[in-house]
Order: C-alpha cells, then structure tokens, then sequence
C-alpha cells in the first residue's frame, strides 16, 4: 500500500468455495462435513471478491472497498469447459492454496 500512487485505482480478484453461502464470514474454516459427490453442486458455493484500493489525492488516506459475490457452484460452473477450468485451476495450486479454496 506504501508504494500505491496516488489516484490509481489498483483493483483484484479472489475466489474460494465453501459450504457457507453468508456474505459476513470470520474466516475460513474447514467442511462442516463430508459431502456426497451428488449433492456438491448443490451444496457449495462460489464466493468471489473484487477488491478495490485507491490512494486520495489530498490526504493520502487509502480507500478498501470489497464486492462478495456468491454463487451455488452448479451456476458458477455451469458448462463442461467451467469444470475444466476450475479442474485445472485447482491442479495447478499448492497444498497452502489448495487448502484456502
């Protein structure tokens, strides 16, 4: 934040799935319990966060703003090529990663 310009708007993304769909969370926490291979699309959710920050020109103060979007996982991963890609996506992490999404 120490090196964010002043009236650059810097933004990101992330996602993770979960079994809880509420907006206000304190954190992640592990499965409340398994879940039938059946029910997944049902029963997790997508949630994605778009994060904004943006230095104020006059008094240099940073502004945080976050939008949380949540989808049940059969809507965000509607298509073949949406299971590919979260596939993939999930292949690809590492242990640490993996186990935050």
């Amino acid at each position: 934040l120490q090196r964010l310009d002043s009236g650059r708007l810097v933004t990101r993304a992330n996602w993770l799935l979960s079994d809880e769909p509420a907006l206000f969370q304190l954190g992640k926490r592990p499965l409340a319990q398994a879940i039938p291979v059946d029910e997944i699309g049902e029963r997790l959710v997508m949630r994605l966060e778009r994060q904004c920050f943006l230095r104020l020109p006059e008094t240099g103060a940073v502004v945080f703003s976050i939008r949380t979007f949540v989808l049940r996982l059969e809507e965000a991963v509607a298509t073949l090529a949406d299971a590919r890609d979260l596939i993939e996506a999930l292949s690809g992490m590492d242990e640490p990663a993996l186990a935050y999404r």
